[in-house]
């Protein structure tokens, strides 16, 4: 279900940098509910340039899912679905496929990184904006550490 309070996430249907507005389209890029998930693209890039493609291609399946489902201000109930499979699947791909592959210092610190992120999904009733931007953070600083185990 969408968030009962967008506390902190003021959406706005005016115009904004990229060219969002109207009425379909209620957050803008400069959100950080919108730009947290582009981070997401950097560790896609290096998933990529590594030649995981199916790691990259998910992960970046994951973003632009996010993405739909927070610039219509989390309405959609099949947006929500869609995320939350993308991450899913994105999650699995990555972190538990590569996790027997790497040292076991790595895999406590990804777990610690894991559980961070899940501790912010966990207050975002608090402050849904904040916390629920700084989930999608730590998931692509999650997945930035993933990568650079590959590199």
């Amino acid at each position: 279900p969408a968030p009962p309070a967008l506390a902190g996430a003021a959406p706005s249907r005016a115009p904004c940098c990229c060219g969002a507005g109207g009425p379909a389209v209620v957050r803008c890029c400069s959100d950080p509910l919108m730009w947290s998930n582009v981070c997401l693209s950097v560790p896609a890039a290096m998933f990529l340039s590594a030649g995981h493609v199916l790691k990259a291609v998910l992960l970046s399946f994951s973003m632009a899912s996010s993405i739909l489902y927070h610039r219509n201000a989390e309405v959609h109930d099949w947006q929500l679905v869609l995320d939350k499979i993308a991450a899913l699947v994105a999650l699995s791909a990555t972190f538990f496929v590569m996790l027997p592959t790497m040292p076991a210092v790595s895999v406590v610190a990804g777990f610690f990184i894991l559980g961070a992120g899940f501790y912010f999904k966990h207050r975002q009733d608090d402050n849904y904006a904040l916390f629920h931007s700084l989930w999608h953070l730590t998931v692509a600083g999650g997945q930035l550490f993933l990568a650079l185990h590959l590199i």
